[in-house]
């Protein structure tokens, strides 16, 4: 079980965000990827901020795939994992989440 504390610490690290460089990861993903993390770092997300987060997240994956750039697949991994610690909070429905994924 993961903890609020943890999820402010991932969350601290992952306000340090790459560098735009894509047709999928862009500017405006980026800027919205900030204030969301900011958000989770103050803990006033909302589940809408948490689906947008998995969409964010498949978009850095994309963009990993079509790149290479190990930097965004280091970063994929640990935005999956806030994402799930801040399932495992109960923001967001078990429904929600894997249709995220699915």
């Amino acid at each position: 079980m993961f903890s609020n504390a943890e999820a402010k610490a991932l969350s601290g690290y992952l306000s340090l965000i790459p560098s735009v460089k894509s047709r999928y990861y862009t500017e405006e993903v980026r800027r919205r990827l900030a204030e969301i993390i900011k958000a989770v770092s103050e803990d006033r997300y909302t589940a809408a901020e948490v689906k947008e987060l998995q969409h964010i997240a498949k978009l850095i994956e994309m963009e990993w795939r079509e790149t290479g750039r190990e930097d965004l697949l280091d970063y994929y991994v640990k935005l999956t994992m806030l994402i799930a610690i801040l399932f495992a909070e109960g923001k967001l429905p078990l429904e929600e989440y894997l249709r995220g994924w699915l």
